[in-house]
C-alpha cells in the first residue's frame, strides 16, 4: 500500500489532470480509447489503480475465511468490528498525507473501504445469523 503512494507520487501527482495511473495509461491504451466523463479522458478503472483494488478482494476473501473459521458467533463479529475500526482510524490518520481518493483508488480508500466493509458485514452477520431476522 506503501509502494503505490510512491508509484503515485514518484510519477506524477495526485490531481486528476497530472496522476500516474493517467500517465500510464494514456501512454499505453492512449486518450481516444479511455473515459471522457470527467473531462479530460481518465479511466478510473485503469491498470496502475487495478493494484489496490486487488488488495480490496484480497482482504474481502479473508475476513470472509476468517468469518468461516472463527463461526459466526459474538467474538468473531467483534474482532472483524474491531479491526475495521482500526483500518477507519488508519485510513483517517494516512488521509493528512494521503487523501482517500476513489478516482485513484488511493491506499487511504482502500482502507477505509476495507473497514467500512468488516463492519457493515458484521452488522449483518449479527442481525441475520445471531438474531436470525430477516
Amino acid at each position: 500500500m506503501v509502494l503505490y503512494r510512491v508509484l503515485l507520487v514518484a510519477f506524477g501527482d495526485l490531481s486528476l489532470e497530472g496522476n500516474a495511473v493517467l500517465k500510464l495509461d494514456a501512454w499505453l491504451i492512449g486518450e481516444s480509447h479511455m473515459y471522457h466523463g470527467e473531462g479530460i479522458a481518465f479511466d478510473p478503472e485503469g491498470l496502475l489503480s487495478t493494484l489496490p483494488a486487488i488488495v480490496n478482494v484480497i482482504a474481502g476473501y479473508a475476513a470472509g475465511l476468517f468469518l468461516q473459521r472463527g463461526g459466526k458467533n459474538y467474538e468473531t463479529i467483534a474482532k472483524l468490528m474491531m479491526i475495521g475500526a482500526a483500518l477507519l482510524l488508519m485510513a483517517a490518520w494516512w488521509d493528512l498525507l494521503f487523501p482517500i481518493n476513489k478516482k485513484l483508488w488511493t491506499s487511504t480508500y482502500v482502507l477505509h473501504t476495507v473497514g467500512l466493509d468488516l463492519i457493515i458485514l458484521s452488522v449483518l452477520v449479527f442481525i441475520i445469523e445471531i438474531a436470525q431476522r430477516k
